[in-house]
């Protein structure tokens, strides 16, 4: 296996970092410290921060689209097993770090003002995505009985999002995963019932 370009070793370290301390904090010197290359090497990978922070969110959907596919559209489940999957994949990865980094869309979205505006709409492109898979399974539990026919598929489905981001960023701010536990219960246990 290849050893990794000072850029690999830029956006990994990278990703790492504004994940946890935030877009707006995490300075190219932190980046370039992080990832042991010469603060030149990160002006000759990216024109600009805000080109770095396009690359970094790009490497986090990577991941992000993974956990989709193992969950949301993961048809070995049925519809609202996949759903709570998905859930249960954001509790599993807040758990890893002692519940400190939130979602990266979520801090970005916290920090758009002084991000940029070409992260705002990325950003805006990858929630959408992410609400529209999570329409797509609730669409499918009512097709499989799981849910009512009149379920009301769409406004759920940004409700899920919001929820979601809203558990994320207040358990990265108590460092506890008792805001995620309280979406999953309230979810599970009294919004998608029949």
């Amino acid at each position: 296996m290849d050893k990794p370009n000072a850029k690999e070793k830029l956006l990994a370290e990278g990703l790492k970092l504004v994940h946890r301390n935030g877009f707006a904090t995490t300075s190219v010197r932190d980046v370039t410290s992080a990832a042991g290359v010469a603060l030149g090497a990160f002006t000759q990978s990216f024109e600009s921060k805000e080109v770095f922070g396009l690359e970094v969110i790009a490497l986090y959907t990577q991941y992000s689209e993974k956990l989709v596919a193992d969950t949301l559209d993961n048809e070995d489940l049925g519809p609202l097993a996949r759903l709570r999957a998905y859930i249960a994949g954001h509790i599993a990865m807040m758990k890893r770090d002692g519940n400190r980094s939130g979602c990266l869309y979520g801090n970005f979205c916290a920090e758009t003002p002084s991000a940029g505006e070409d992260i705002r709409k990325v950003i805006s492109v990858r929630l959408a995505e992410r609400e529209e898979s999570v329409a797509n399974c609730l669409s499918d539990a009512v097709d499989a009985g799981e849910l009512p026919k009149t379920f009301d598929v769409e406004s759920t489905a940004t409700f899920v999002i919001a929820a979601l981001q809203g558990a994320l960023l207040i358990s990265k701010v108590r460092h506890s995963g008792g805001p995620m536990e309280a979406l999953k219960s309230v979810l599970f246990d009294r919004l998608l019932v029949k």
